[in-house]
C-alpha cells in the first residue's frame, strides 16, 4: 500500500493538543480491488469530551458515519488526538457539533453524519438471531495471505448469515494486530462454510486498513459466489476509545447498520 508523502501521526510522537485530521484517499488503499462504493464507516468514539460556556467537562460518545463513497477516510489516531484536543475548549452543543461536521466533512471529502449520546444512554447490541450460524467451530489453519482461491464452492445455498469472531489483521504502518468480529450476510448458492472461514482466517498476517479489508473481502466473496445480494459487516474492536465497523454492500443493504461493541 502506498502510503508516501501522506506524513501520517501513526507511528510516530505527536503532541496531544494536535487538531489537525489525516485524511487518506481511498484510491491510495484500493488498488486493483472493484470499487465498493455502496455502504458506509462507522466510528463509534467512546471518549469525546469539552467544557460548557460555564467551564464544566460536558462527556459524550459520538457515532460518525462516513459514506463509502467519500474521497478519503480518517486516520484513527489523528481522530482520537483531534477529539482530545478540545477537551479544554468551552463550546455550546450546537457549535461543538457544527465545528466537527465542518472539519470531518473537509477531511473526507465528503457530507458525514454525526450522532451523539450521553455516556449513562444504553447501549444497542444486536439480537443473538442476527449473527446467523458460527463459522468459528469449524478447524482451520492459517494461510499466507488472502487468496479468492480459498473460497471454494460448498452445499450451501440461498439466504445465509454467517459470523465469525476469529479474524485478525494488521495495521499497514505499525504493524499491531487489529481483531474483529466479521458477520456476512449473502444470498448464494455453493457456499463452503468452512472455505469461508479459512478465508477469513488468512486475513491473520495481513496488513491492511479496515476499510480495504472489508472491500476486499466483498470483492473476493462476489469473484468466488456470484451473489444476488451480499452484505459484509467488520466489527472491529476498540482502540484507544475509537472503533470502526466499516459495512459494504451489492447491490443494496440486506440490513440496517447494527453496532456491536467488542
Amino acid at each position: 500500500m502506498a502510503l508516501d508523502g501522506l506524513n501520517l501521526k501513526l507511528g510516530r510522537a505527536v503532541p496531544d493538543t494536535e487538531h489537525g485530521l489525516d485524511a487518506i484517499p481511498r484510491s491510495r488503499y484500493r488498488g486493483n480491488v472493484p470499487v465498493f462504493n455502496c455502504g458506509w464507516d462507522a466510528w463509534n468514539a467512546f471518549e469525546v469530551s469539552h467544557l460548557d460556556l460555564h467551564g464544566t467537562p460536558v462527556q459524550k460518545r459520538l457515532r460518525l458515519m462516513v459514506p463509502a463513497n467519500s474521497l478519503n477516510i480518517l486516520e484513527s489516531k489523528s481522530l482520537k488526538l483531534y477529539l482530545n484536543a478540545w477537551n479544554n475548549t468551552c463550546f455550546d452543543p450546537d457549535a461543538f457539533a457544527q465545528r466537527l461536521q465542518v472539519d470531518f466533512n473537509a477531511a473526507t471529502g465528503s457530507e458525514v453524519s454525526l450522532c451523539f449520546e450521553a455516556p449513562s444512554d444504553p447501549w444497542s447490541q444486536p439480537s443473538p438471531e442476527y449473527w446467523g450460524t458460527s463459522l468459528d467451530a469449524w478447524a482451520t489453519g492459517v494461510e499466507a495471505q488472502p487468496d479468492v482461491a480459498l473460497l471454494a464452492k460448498g452445499d450451501y445455498s440461498g439466504h445465509q448469515v454467517w459470523t465469525s469472531h476469529l479474524f485478525r489483521s494488521r495495521c499497514p504502518v505499525t504493524g499491531q494486530p487489529d481483531w474483529a468480529t466479521i458477520r456476512v450476510e449473502m444470498q448464494a448458492s455453493a457456499v463452503s462454510p468452512q472455505h469461508l472461514l479459512r478465508y477469513l482466517v488468512s486475513y491473520r498476517n495481513h496488513q491492511a486498513f479496515h476499510e480495504a479489508c472489508c472491500e476486499q473481502i466483498c470483492a473476493d466473496l462476489c469473484t468466488a459466489y456470484q451473489p444476488d445480494a451480499l452484505q459484509v459487516t467488520c466489527y472491529f474492536s476498540r482502540r484507544g476509545g475509537i472503533d470502526i465497523q466499516p459495512i459494504r454492500w451489492y447491490p443494496e443493504p440486506m440490513q440496517p447498520y447494527q453496532p456491536f461493541f467488542r
